[in-house]
């Protein structure tokens, strides 16, 4: 399904961009799936489209996305920085499986940065029996927190650095190996290091599922 959105809110929160689009009534999509973006009548010379996870429910009035919003972006970036209530972006989707699996099995949550998109939906959208997140934030900007902390039955663990991710990660497949599903989300080389830990560690293929955040 293609469609155009209209913005509703744009927000900067520290080193990341919050946009909410009015959504389309006809617009279904499933918890931790994503659309691929792209601008309105806007010339530039970069990529015409970009992923982005909804960040939203699918029973929310309105859709949400995040993009990091550093110095250096690209100019795809760089227009989405200057949109204004009002303006409008192209969608086609939904698209992607990173969604829900048995909830009566424990569910470990790893996210990366603007990774906690699509991670968002998930802890909110969810009933939860016993899960866990690994929060990895480079500058500690641990966007959705407050949220995240009034979810019932679910650990929360901050990291912001490598080591203690690998320590964290490690702690906690141990702790439950098979038993539990594992949804790892984040920058391709984040998600990388932890799918191998994992499998390192004996955790089968299977039990994880990942969303490789490229257009962020």
């Amino acid at each position: 399904m293609r469609l155009k959105l209209n913005i509703n809110t744009i927000e900067q929160i520290e080193d990341y961009l919050v946009l909410t689009f009015d959504k389309p009534s006809d617009f279904v999509f499933e918890i931790g799936q994503y659309g691929v973006f792209m601008h309105v009548n806007k010339e530039f010379d970069d990529k015409k489209m970009r992923a982005f996870s909804f960040a939203s429910n699918s029973v929310d009035e309105k859709l949400m996305i995040v993009t990091k919003a550093q110095m250096a972006a690209s100019p795809f970036k760089e227009i989405m920085k200057q949109l204004k209530p009002g303006d409008q972006m192209v969608v086609n989707g939904p698209m992607g499986r990173f969604t829900p699996f048995d909830n009566k099995k424990p569910t470990i949550y790893i996210c990366g940065d603007a990774g906690v998109a699509p991670i968002r939906p998930h802890l909110l959208g969810e009933k939860h029996i016993d899960s866990k997140l690994i929060y990895f934030e480079t500058n500690e900007n641990y966007l959705f927190l407050p949220e995240f902390e009034n979810v019932e039955n679910l650990t929360i663990e901050l990291s912001s650095s490598r080591s203690r991710t690998i320590y964290l990660t490690e702690l906690i497949a141990k702790m439950y190996r098979n038993r539990a599903y594992y949804f790892v989300s984040g920058p391709p080389l984040f998600v990388v290091d932890v799918i191998g830990q994992l499998e390192t560690l004996g955790v089968f293929s299977d039990q994880i599922i990942v969303e490789r955040l490229t257009g962020y």
